[in-house]
């Protein structure tokens, strides 16, 4: 990697047109506002990035697309996990070939009763040793119904190609002992709740993918870099300022909210693909109060 594996993350998501059309212009347009910021790089089709609707020959293009757009300084991380370990080596194979940095490979889930350790340690492994690109672990129990244990994580981190976990549960708990059991591997661990952010980089978590970062990057890298700094008060001020929004935009009106919300600060959010919803309007006022608010504490 020429980039170090550190830093704040959008998640990003995809831009469509009316008619429900990747729209590329729109997502170089976002990364071109993105690039003044301070983020460390992006992740292109990840769960946000509504990569589940979108084939393989759009997945392509969006990594390619966000290759070309990215900044010198910024890296780029592209989603490429698939439910069978054969398929996802393919994915990777593909993002490769767009130009991604490196990888990040969810928890396989659809069999999710068989997804036991013993299960998801043989795909990582065997995922590890046929990709071409650095591989990030991916947990996100919430959407699969599948938790990687911090034990599984730790025998896993040792592996060469196997530079990361992005760990999305939101348990500080968890997300601590992952910390504690790789500190002495050359491991990095991203946080995937804005929630816990603060508390994730007191901790030593290397760095945040988040998907209130699409809305609000700055503020994201300033909470960090203030409680590297051990301005702790200025920390929890904007920890406390941005998490009802962050909980908003995923957790109550997810990937339709988050796009809602881009819209109101000038970025280019759009429609989403059904089955997802755009919000009602009850709930775009929700989101522009909250919005508001925050707007108003930084």
């Amino acid at each position: 990697m020429k980039h170090e594996l550190k830093g704040v993350l959008p998640p990003m998501a995809t831009p469509f047109t009316v008619d429900e059309e990747v729209d590329l212009a729109a997502l170089k347009a976002n990364i071109a506002q993105w690039n003044a910021t301070g983020l460390s790089g992006y992740l292109a089709v990840g769960s946000n990035g509504e990569s589940v609707y979108l084939s393989e020959d759009e997945q392509e293009a969006v990594i390619a697309a966000t290759v070309e757009a990215a900044g010198e300084d910024k890296f780029v991380m592209a989603g490429a996990g698939r439910e069978s370990s054969r398929e996802t080596i393919g994915a990777i194979r593909r993002a490769a070939r767009a130009g991604a940095d490196c990888v990040l490979i969810v928890t396989p889930c659809y069999f999710k009763g068989q997804m036991k350790p013993a299960n998801l340690e043989a795909h990582y492994l065997r995922v590890a040793e046929a990709s071409t690109l650095p591989v990030l672990l991916y947990n996100v129990p919430q959407a699969t119904g599948v938790n990687m244990t911090p034990d599984l994580v730790a025998r896993l981190a040792p592996h060469a190609n196997i530079v990361g976990v992005k760990d999305s549960s939101g348990n500080i708990a968890q997300l601590s002992e992952i910390l504690r059991l790789t500190k002495d591997d050359d491991f990095a661990v991203f946080v995937g709740n804005a929630e816990v952010l603060f508390s994730a980089t007191q901790l030593g978590a290397d760095g945040a993918i988040l998907a209130v970062a699409n809305v609000l990057p700055q503020l994201c890298v300033d909470l960090r870099e203030a409680v590297l700094a051990g301005d702790l008060a200025q920390g929890k001020a904007l920890q406390w300022a941005m998490s009802r929004l962050a909980a908003l935009v995923t957790g109550v009106y997810g990937v339709g909210g988050l796009k809602a919300t881009m819209d109101m600060v000038g970025y280019l959010g759009g429609p989403v693909r059904l089955p997802l919803l755009a919000p009602d309007q009850a709930a775009r006022d929700v989101l522009a109060a909250e919005l508001k608010k925050v707007m108003g504490q930084v």
